[in-house]
């Protein structure tokens, strides 16, 4: 009977110890299918509003602070601004989770050969990975595009009078405990295993500091 009740409670133990261990596998696919599920979902919609400011811009329908308000209204489900039916919506805590730059790049002339940069931006995400167009090089475009915007003094003018680039930043919360999970050891390695890449405190980490990721950063260009 002992014997008996031994076993019994053994094979308890080891299907506790098996329903653990699969439970686990399982909470991270499900997890994970809710996690990258929103993030796809974020990504496309901060291309689709960069993809659409780009255009608007470039083409003059919008400028300036109605073109950043504009752009701002489009991120649904995002919410870069307060739905008006939501009266627990702070703007200030918004502009915390994103940026939008809109840089215009004009042709240079005989009096200055190279192009000129000039930009607009709204929100006040901040952080390693964030540039304004003035720390990137040539101000976002490739050197082929800025070339073609230097005045050349062999045909006294440029291949391109104008270029716009939007540029748009999102940070994006974790939705499930998916990143503690995977630094589960045993289960998930030695503990390591890291999926976000952003440290939304904002400040640039000087070694041997390291930043605190706790969310992931969505960003899109697009050129006009």
């Amino acid at each position: 009977m002992n014997i008996r009740t031994t076993t019994i409670r053994s094979q308890h133990g080891m299907a506790s110890m098996e329903f653990m261990s699969i439970a686990g596998v399982i909470m991270v696919l499900a997890f994970g299918i809710v996690e990258f599920g929103s993030i796809i979902q974020a990504q496309a919609v901060v291309s689709n509003v960069t993809r659409e400011g780009g255009s608007l811009a470039s083409r003059d329908l919008k400028n300036g602070s109605d073109l950043l308000n504009l752009l701002e209204a489009s991120t649904w489900p995002l919410n870069f601004t307060c739905p008006s039916d939501d009266a627990n919506c702070i703007q200030s805590v918004q502009d915390l989770r994103f940026k939008i730059y809109i840089t215009k790049v004009d042709a240079g002339d005989s009096g200055d050969i190279e192009p000129t940069c000039s930009y607009q931006e709204s929100g006040n995400l901040s952080g390693i990975g964030i540039t304004t167009p003035l720390e990137d090089d040539n101000c976002g475009l490739t050197q082929t595009l800025w070339n073609m915007l230097k005045y050349d003094a062999s045909i006294e003018t440029t291949l391109l009078t104008q270029l716009t680039i939007v540029k748009i930043y999102y940070r994006h919360d974790p939705l499930t405990p998916l990143s503690s999970l995977l630094k589960t050891a045993p289960y998930f390695g030695n503990g390591d295993v890291t999926i976000l890449n952003f440290d939304s405190s904002g400040l640039n980490p000087i070694p041997p500091e390291l930043p605190t990721y706790d969310s992931f950063l969505v960003s899109s260009k697009a050129i006009f």
